[in-house]
C-alpha cells in the first residue's frame, strides 16, 4: 500500500505519508481541536502512556508538533501544531 499512497498526489496522501501510524493521525485530529496537554491527550484516545510518550516524540522529531514547557515543577509540556502540522489535516 505504501507505494500506492506515494503514487497520488492528493493532500490527504501525502499528510499520510508524512504522519505514518495511526495513533499520530488520531493526535493530530485532537491537536486540531485543541487539544495541548498529555493528559487530555490520553484521556481522549485511551492510549497507554508509553505509546503516548512515543508517539509525541516522533510527532516532535517529524517537526509536526512543538512541545512547550507549561510548568516547572513537575515539569509539564504541552504539545502544540506546527505549521507543518498545520498543513497535515488528518481529519
Amino acid at each position: 500500500m505504501h507505494a500506492q499512497v506515494s503514487q497520488h498526489a492528493v493532500p490527504h496522501c501525502a499528510s499520510l505519508e508524512r504522519v505514518g501510524e495511526w495513533w499520530n493521525i488520531l493526535i493530530l485530529r485532537d491537536a486540531f481541536h485543541g487539544v495541548t496537554r498529555f493528559d487530555e491527550f490520553q484521556k481522549s484516545l485511551s492510549i497507554a502512556p508509553n505509546m503516548l510518550t512515543r508517539r509525541l516524540n516522533a510527532l516532535v522529531g517529524s517537526g509536526l508538533l512543538e512541545r512547550r514547557r507549561y510548568n516547572d515543577r513537575p515539569a509539564r509540556y504541552e504539545y502544540l501544531l506546527t505549521p507543518a502540522g498545520a498543513t497535515s489535516t488528518p481529519c
